[in-house]
């Protein structure tokens, strides 16, 4: 019966809504990582490109 008492409802709720965005940070931070990653890239292309062209 103890599980069904309302507060142990609601950290149940706060416990999902953590987890929830426990997972929306780590996927962010993924992206993020990418993000800069591919910005890197492209930063080193243009040198070469702009040395290419001196």
């Amino acid at each position: 019966m103890k599980e069904q008492e309302p507060s142990n409802l609601v950290q149940a709720d706060v416990n999902d809504v953590l987890d929830n965005l426990t997972a929306s940070v780590a996927s962010l931070t993924r992206q993020l990582a990418i993000s800069q990653s591919q910005v890197l890239t492209l930063q080193r292309r243009l040198k070469e490109l702009e040395a290419k062209t001196k």
